[in-house]
């Protein structure tokens, strides 16, 4: 369905001035158009393409066994940080610089054998500028206003959990400085007249979150913004009230299971007594509560779901909207890194993996039965509300919240089924 737009649009692309084109592929979704794309701009013009992205670093150890994508879709494909890589490659391309020099780098040399080459240094935070979007026309966006990704962090404070690959081809949790990130949003405000920001990092410690949320309001920063966060215990009531000042709307707290032993299971790492009370009090606050909950974890018993439900329904009042997942075993995730020898799965082509049936104590076609019952009960229980469970919408919840408040959304119910029809 992308074919016909890229035919359209390519010849803006291969007629600019370019002598070389970089696609970013963060998400699996993404593959099938970006490489629609780059078909159109190998076949019909010599302009060299690079790809990277965090799916890209996902399939990064398969792309030498599969030599027909140099040919068919780019000539160079990056690894982890693409920051340095790029501006190296860009340099190979214009001097004749040696390409061993670009770091984090596979090509198919003159003889066509794929080669990679050495691994970059990590990128430091205060080496990176601030995101241009001076090209972004954002009247052509299902919004009413534009939301800007931040980026406070790389990598995750925690980076344990078993189930987790974010953490693959990142470097170590490393900050951004709280004076460069105020910097960046004031830049935006000027720049572009914005107020709404969402924190694109895998978690923020609340140590550093709290410094910066008194920053934001000693600087008098009228902002609203989200971000994924972990149910530490150190995101106490002063903390969340500091953020509840800043301007902190929802967070999504990765909540992910009721019982106490698929959580150790997991190495989340967080105190299972405290989670209710974090939720408790930020609810209190007027600070929306997204949960995340993953659904059939290897050792996850019937009962163990139950309880995850009825924690769900029992706290709908502080759990205020939620997304669930079934459980997948993604390749790089550490449960399959540590236990490779032992742990039973299926391989779908050289990308995935998903367990077998008989891989847990939970079929898996049960589990998922099970989440997409409870999915509709909790639609069905709550008729005309917007945000019951979402899988996505979660900027367009930021918006509501923003423009009307929270009690205004909690409590909206509309005569029309509405979350069956955003279903």
């Amino acid at each position: 369905m992308f074919l016909q737009y890229f035919e359209d649009k390519y010849a803006e692309i291969v007629d600019g001035d370019y002598d070389l084109i970089g696609v970013s592929m963060i998400d699996l979704s993404q593959l099938i158009p970006a490489l629609t794309l780059t078909s159109l701009i190998k076949r019909k013009s010599k302009i060299p393409v690079s790809v990277g992205g965090s799916y890209i670093s996902q399939i990064y150890d398969e792309l030498g066994e599969l030599p027909s994508l140099f040919d068919e879709f780019f000539d160079y494909a990056s690894f982890g940080d693409g920051e340095e890589t790029i501006l190296a490659l860009a340099d190979h391309l214009s001097t004749g610089a040696p390409i061993e020099a670009v770091g984090n780098l596979t090509y198919k040399d003159g003889h066509g054998k794929i080669v990679k080459t050495g691994q970059a240094k990590p990128v430091k935070m205060d080496a990176l500028s601030i995101p241009c979007f001076d090209d972004y026309d954002f009247s052509l966006y299902f919004s009413p206003e534009p939301i800007f990704p931040i980026q406070l962090s790389k990598g995750c404070y925690w980076g344990k959990c078993e189930f987790c690959d974010y953490f693959f081809a990142h470097q170590k949790y490393t900050p951004k400085p709280v004076d460069e990130v105020i910097a960046e949003i004031k830049h935006h405000i000027e720049k572009y007249n914005a107020s709404k920001f969402t924190f694109v990092d895998d978690a923020i410690p609340p140590g550093y979150y709290n410094k910066l949320a008194l920053v934001i309001i000693e600087n008098g920063l009228e902002i609203s913004f989200y971000s994924f966060a972990r149910l530490d215990s150190s995101f106490n009531s002063e903390v969340l009230s500091n953020l509840k000042k800043a301007g902190a709307k929802f967070f999504m707290w990765g909540y992910e299971a009721e019982s106490a032993k698929i959580l150790e299971l997991m190495n989340k790492g967080i105190n299972p007594d405290d989670r209710l009370k974090i939720l408790k009090t930020s609810a209190d606050l007027g600070i929306w509560n997204h949960g995340l909950f993953i659904f059939g974890f290897p050792g996850e018993t019937i009962h163990d779901i139950e309880q995850t439900m009825q924690t769900v329904k029992d706290n709908r009042d502080i759990i205020n909207s939620c997304t669930l997942s079934n459980f997948a075993l993604r390749k790089n995730s550490l449960l399959i890194k540590e236990n490779s020898g032992s742990v039973s799965g299926n391989e779908i082509g050289p990308f995935y993996h998903v367990l077998k049936d008989d891989a847990e104590l939970l079929p898996q076609k049960q589990r998922s039965k099970m989440r997409a019952d409870f999915q509709q009960s909790l639609l069905d229980e709550n008729p005309g509300s917007l945000w019951v469970a979402v899988a996505a919408d979660l900027d367009h919840l930021l918006l509501y919240l923003s423009h009307f408040g929270y009690d205004y959304v909690k409590n909206y119910r509309s005569d029309l089924p509405i979350s069956h029809a955003f279903r």
